[in-house]
């Protein structure tokens, strides 16, 4: 109930088996229009996941990855701790927020505040913009925002 009873969850996943050639994709740009031809829908989210190995200052970090739009944090209720949330005009940048473990983890790796601190991801670097205070899990979405 935290969450809202009103929401709808909408998946796309590719076929599992690997000899077919179909991929399944929803663009940021579609699920606006989702918004803006069905005056129901209030807001939209979408986020999509990663798994990569992420690491900071050669440390591993565990978590699982997401890639998330400015309205993500409205939508799941997610409040910061510091710093601020991405947002739209972010788009192209290579920002990130925290959850509280991996601030946590860094802090005692650095000394120093998580913020405008580095982690790799893959081949990419991100800077951290913000830290998420401690979220509790719920059956809606299936991701441990602390980590």
């Amino acid at each position: 109930k935290t969450l809202g009873t009103n929401l709808l969850s909408l998946t796309i996943s590719s076929p599992s088996d690997s000899k077919s050639k179909q991929t399944n994709k929803f663009s940021v740009e579609e699920a606006d229009n989702l918004k803006a031809n069905i005056p129901q829908i209030l807001e939209v989210a979408p986020y999509t996941t990663s798994y990569n190995s992420t690491s900071y200052r050669g440390t591993q970090l565990y978590g699982s990855i997401l890639g998330v739009t400015q309205s993500f944090s409205d939508v799941a209720k997610i409040s910061l701790a510091q710093g601020r949330f991405v947002s739209d005009l972010d788009r192209t940048s290579l920002y990130c927020v925290i959850g509280s473990s991996i601030a946590k983890k860094i802090q005692q790796t650095s000394g120093q505040g998580a913020i405008g601190q580095l982690i790799s991801s893959g081949r990419q670097v991100y800077t951290v913009v913000g830290t998420l205070q401690k979220w509790p899990q719920n059956l809606f979405l299936y991701f441990e925002f602390d980590r």
